[in-house]
Protein backbone atom coordinates (compact mmCIF):
# COMPACT_ATOMS: atom_id res chain seq x y z
CA UNK A 1 0.00 0.00 0.00
CA UNK A 2 1.31 3.41 -0.85
CA UNK A 3 2.61 5.72 2.05
CA UNK A 4 0.01 8.13 0.83
CA UNK A 5 -2.71 5.92 0.88
CA UNK A 6 -1.84 4.57 4.37
CA UNK A 7 -1.78 8.16 5.95
CA UNK A 8 -5.22 9.13 4.02
CA UNK A 9 -6.55 5.72 5.97
CA UNK A 10 -5.45 6.65 9.44
CA UNK A 11 -6.30 10.08 9.40
CA UNK A 12 -9.76 8.83 7.87
CA UNK A 13 -9.80 6.29 10.60
CA UNK A 14 -11.75 6.98 14.62
CA UNK A 15 -9.96 7.51 17.49
CA UNK A 16 -9.06 5.04 20.30
CA UNK A 17 -11.12 5.74 22.92
CA UNK A 18 -9.73 3.01 25.25
CA UNK A 19 -6.04 2.22 25.83
CA UNK A 20 -4.25 -1.35 25.18
CA UNK A 21 -4.52 -3.11 28.82
CA UNK A 22 -1.66 -1.86 30.86
CA UNK A 23 0.53 -4.29 31.66
CA UNK A 24 1.34 -5.86 35.11
CA UNK A 25 5.08 -5.24 35.78
CA UNK A 26 4.96 -2.58 32.84
CA UNK A 27 4.01 0.75 32.09
CA UNK A 28 2.65 2.39 28.43
CA UNK A 29 4.51 5.21 26.57
CA UNK A 30 2.32 6.93 24.42
CA UNK A 31 3.38 8.55 21.39
CA UNK A 32 1.23 11.41 22.42
CA UNK A 33 2.66 12.09 25.55
CA UNK A 34 -1.03 11.69 26.29
CA UNK A 35 -1.99 9.11 29.03
CA UNK A 36 -5.85 10.11 28.51
CA UNK A 37 -7.70 9.16 25.39
CA UNK A 38 -9.30 9.85 23.18
CA UNK A 39 -5.93 9.14 21.20
CA UNK A 40 -5.93 9.47 17.15
CA UNK A 41 -5.47 7.40 14.79
CA UNK A 42 -1.89 6.36 14.20
CA UNK A 43 -1.22 6.76 18.30
CA UNK A 44 1.28 4.19 19.35
CA UNK A 45 1.54 2.65 22.70
CA UNK A 46 4.90 1.38 23.97
CA UNK A 47 5.12 -1.02 26.15
CA UNK A 48 8.17 -0.52 28.91
CA UNK A 49 9.07 -3.39 31.58
CA UNK A 50 9.90 -2.76 34.88
CA UNK A 51 13.35 -4.51 35.79
CA UNK A 52 13.92 -7.45 36.03
CA UNK A 53 10.76 -7.85 33.60
CA UNK A 54 11.64 -8.51 30.18
CA UNK A 55 9.24 -8.16 27.04
CA UNK A 56 7.79 -11.07 25.53
CA UNK A 57 5.26 -10.48 22.32
CA UNK A 58 4.74 -6.96 20.34
CA UNK A 59 6.15 -3.91 22.26
CA UNK A 60 4.24 -1.52 20.44
CA UNK A 61 0.38 -0.88 19.79
CA UNK A 62 -0.81 1.53 17.02
CA UNK A 63 -4.20 3.11 17.59
CA UNK A 64 -6.40 1.72 14.35
CA UNK A 65 -9.92 2.40 13.24
CA UNK A 66 -11.46 3.04 16.68
CA UNK A 67 -8.65 0.13 19.03
CA UNK A 68 -4.87 -0.49 19.82
CA UNK A 69 -3.32 -3.91 18.09
CA UNK A 70 -2.89 -6.27 20.61
CA UNK A 71 0.16 -5.51 22.85
CA UNK A 72 2.94 -8.13 24.76
CA UNK A 73 3.52 -8.50 28.11
CA UNK A 74 6.09 -8.37 30.62
CA UNK A 75 7.49 -11.65 32.25
CA UNK A 76 10.89 -12.46 34.03
CA UNK A 77 13.71 -13.54 32.04
CA UNK A 78 14.81 -17.76 32.02
CA UNK A 79 16.89 -18.77 34.63
CA UNK A 80 20.50 -18.36 33.48
CA UNK A 81 21.56 -22.04 33.96
CA UNK A 82 25.41 -21.28 33.30
CA UNK A 83 25.51 -18.52 35.70
CA UNK A 84 24.03 -20.94 38.37
CA UNK A 85 26.51 -23.37 37.16
CA UNK A 86 29.14 -21.02 37.68
CA UNK A 87 28.38 -19.91 41.23
CA UNK A 88 27.53 -23.82 42.63
CA UNK A 89 31.47 -24.23 41.18
CA UNK A 90 32.75 -21.51 42.56
CA UNK A 91 31.21 -23.47 46.31
CA UNK A 92 32.88 -26.30 45.71
CA UNK A 93 36.33 -25.06 45.12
Amino acid sequence: MPISVLHENLLNDNPCLQAPSRPIEGELKFSTMSTTGPWSAGTTAELICKLPYISQGEIKSICSNGIFSPLGNCILPPANNNLATITQMDKIQ
